[in-house]
């Protein structure tokens, strides 16, 4: 008696619709299954099904052991502590020149009420020349330690959506913030 061989008899689909087909049925098979298991995870208690929020094992061992995340929305505006504007200062008291786009507010553009300068004199500290604010003056002598982020933009017109986003990194309400992502990941 000869072994032989015989060649698998796996159909191949000739169409395209008859592929979709079939691997239509196979994700529908698994898909059934995942709700079944779903479905019989909500009768226990334990599952993460019945409490999405319980602890669960992390995908690898994490090396962090703790993130703080300070985000202090109400503080000094940029403008009065590291930004300086002398342009601000030069029309200060002045409607914003024609040379200048008017900005779009939440209320549409703006009118032609005076513009105001930050009030704080600025000098550069630092072997960067960075300008700090005399409101900080124990900042200004450890400037060149500190790292300062001058590009941010938003692309909501409103405080509170730009607070979102600076979170979020969207300006609609309801995305997983930073801190989220960092208790997840721990």
């Amino acid at each position: 008696m000869t072994n032989t061989i015989r060649p698998c008899s796996v159909q191949v689909p000739a169409t395209r619709r008859e592929f979709l087909a079939r691997a239509g049925g196979g994700l529908g098979g698994l898909a059934l299954a995942a709700l079944v298991v779903r479905t019989a995870r909500a009768n226990d208690p334990d599952s993460v099904a019945a409490n999405p929020l319980a602890a669960q094992l992390p995908h690898f061992a994490p090396r962090a052991k703790r993130v703080v995340w300070l985000f202090m929305d109400g503080g000094p505006s940029h403008i009065d502590l590291f930004d300086h504007k002398p342009e601000l200062t030069k029309y200060a008291g002045q409607p914003l020149p024609p040379s200048f786009k008017r900005p779009v507010t939440a209320m549409g553009s703006t009118s032609g009420t005076p513009l105001m300068a930050s009030p704080w004199k600025f000098a550069r500290h630092g072997q960067a020349g960075q300008w700090v604010s005399e409101l900080y003056p124990e900042v200004a002598t450890v400037v060149d330690e500190l790292c300062l982020l001058q590009s941010c933009t938003a692309d909501g017109l409103t405080h509170i959506a730009a607070c979102t986003q600076a979170n979020t990194g969207s300006i609609l309400i309801g995305r997983p913030s930073l801190g989220a992502w960092a208790l997840y990941g721990l």
